[in-house]
């Protein structure tokens, strides 16, 4: 243990790290990828078919007093179910959709950004309930600050922040984005539009016949085939005599 002099001479010294690096901390994070799939580094996948209504759930848990903690490695779950202790460094004031993935606006303490700032936690990992059979999410109920993250999501102390970044307003339009949106809502419209380009590669490799073909000449050409096969069958049976 550091003694009480050798504690604020320690945090002396980062304030002024601090101080000179300028680390900017967000606000604004993004905690999932951009949905309907969810996949994780460690093999697992959950899905985000309606990133709206799990916005519902949390602003509706929220308003009733339940805003969800943020915390290091998950300590909410992981301590504080033993009994231990399991301090929050921030707590997550709203959600946000989008391009389909979840955002949250998070009120830091003084904790949460030394931390962030400092480069002590780059990284951050959404805890939730979920579907067991479907495996979709349905409520935020933490999130915590870590340096090995399940999903793929950029850190949160980038020399180049992406909340701040500049893109420009023709990509933006071709993306079906509004003009100031940030780097991090093109990267999941681009998201989006990859997963619904292999749902419409998926369809055209498979085609449902009822979707191309009249439902009368579609049932005729069943019957037909139905027909042509009994009668190879009946040509293959052996004559008795």
């Amino acid at each position: 243990m550091v003694g009480g002099m050798k504690t604020r001479a320690l945090l002396q010294s980062q304030a002024l790290a601090l101080c000179f690096e300028g680390a900017a901390v967000p606000d604004w994070v993004q905690i999932t990828p951009a949905g309907p799939r969810l996949p994780a580094r460690d093999g697992r996948e959950w899905q985000l078919p309606d990133p709206d209504a799990v916005v519902r759930a949390y602003a509706s848990a929220a308003g009733d007093g339940a805003e969800a903690p943020v915390d290091f490695e998950h300590a909410t779950h992981v301590k504080g179910e033993a009994g231990e202790r399991a301090d929050a460094v921030g707590w997550v004031k709203r959600l946000e959709n989008r391009g389909g993935a979840l955002w949250a606006l998070i009120d830091w303490n003084e904790t949460g950004r030394e931390a962030i700032a400092s480069r002590a936690y780059r990284y951050v990992s959404p805890g939730f309930f979920f579907d067991p059979k479907t495996r979709a999410v349905m409520r935020l109920v933490s999130i915590g600050l870590t340096n090995v993250p399940n999903f793929k999501l950029p850190a949160l102390n980038r020399e180049d922040p992406y909340q701040e970044t500049e893109m420009n307003p023709d990509v933006l339009k071709a993306l079906g984005l509004a003009e100031g949106a940030a780097a991090a809502d093109a990267v999941a419209a681009i998201e989006k539009l990859k997963t619904d380009q292999q749902l419409a590669l998926n369809r055209a490799q498979h085609p449902d016949p009822a979707a191309w073909v009249p439902r009368a000449d579609h049932q005729l050409a069943l019957n037909r085939i139905g027909a042509f096969e009994a009668e190879a069958r009946a040509r293959r049976r052996p004559c008795r005599r």
